[in-house]
């Protein structure tokens, strides 16, 4: 996949251009529980030593305002007839064609088809670069305007189609997707077509973006964040803490020795909640 589709080799690197280093990022994969699944490694590249950056439009991937999930959910909580799922496109920066010449050298133990030291042609849009997420965006809303899908005027990533009394509307977030619908013959049609492109992953609408959902079909659709907030508090250590009405005493003022020592990686990644 990555010799034939994301790169290309060359003899030498263009006038002007430079070699952006690119490593392996780890990252542990976990189940809804939090529980440990595998641990997944992607190729990355250093995009923040991009000596000649983009321009914030041409860099800028939009994702959508969690209002229109709302306004969604008010809208079709009630109709029986509605269905909800949510989607996600494995590897999906690398779907998308970069947008700009950009070229790297393999790092040791990569499987490759050429020599050590090779430069090569980015030709996708491989993650960390700092036009991807934008590439992927554009290309993901003009294969669903090909299909008939139409954005919307105010919301970047809603796209929607009607077919007589059937409808598809789509919430995108990065490579994540919330999808309602209502006919069963225009999901199962949109589902053939976006496998054609993408390696996707459908499934009933039940845990997305941190949040819970439970569906009552025609009645009733409950949001929570129970397994979202318990990540958080095993994070610093405080799942066995007991709850409080109030942090401090009335009318104690907190000094300096109260404050406990932080752990600026564990605050920055807690910041992402």
């Amino acid at each position: 996949l990555i010799s034939m589709n994301a790169f290309q080799p060359i003899q030498s690197l263009p006038p002007n251009q430079q070699i952006l280093p690119i490593l392996f990022v780890y990252s542990v994969k976990t189940n809804e529980q939090g529980k440990f699944l595998r641990i997944k490694a992607r190729l990355t590249m250093r995009g923040d030593l991009q000596k000649i950056r983009s321009p914030g439009n041409d860099s800028y991937a939009p994702v959508f305002n969690f209002t229109s999930l709302r306004i969604l959910l008010s809208l079709y909580c009630s109709n029986s007839n509605v269905k909800w799922h949510q989607m996600d496109i494995s590897s999906a920066y690398i779907t998308a064609p970069i947008d700009k010449p950009t070229y790297i050298r393999l790092p040791r133990g990569c499987p490759s088809p050429w020599p050590h030291n090779t430069t090569i042609q980015v030709l996708k849009a491989l993650y960390g670069g700092d036009t991807s997420g934008r590439a992927f965006y554009k290309d993901y809303v003009l294969f669903h305007h090909k299909l008939g899908f139409t954005s919307g005027t105010h919301e970047q990533c809603f796209l929607q189609l009607h077919r007589n009394n059937q409808f598809i509307k789509i919430l995108l977030y990065v490579d994540d997707s919330c999808i309602v619908s209502q006919g069963d013959e225009i999901l199962q049609w949109y589902v053939t077509q976006i496998r054609t492109k993408y390696n996707i992953k459908i499934s009933p609408l039940h845990h997305f973006l941190g949040i819970n959902f439970t569906i009552n079909h025609g009645h009733s659709i409950i949001l929570d964040q129970h397994l979202h907030i318990i990540k958080i508090l095993k994070l610093f250590n405080m799942q066995n803490c007991n709850a409080s009405s109030v942090p401090v005493l009335h009318g104690q003022v907190p000094t300096k020795n109260d404050i406990p020592p932080i752990n600026s990686i564990q605050h920055k990644s807690s910041s992402s909640f």
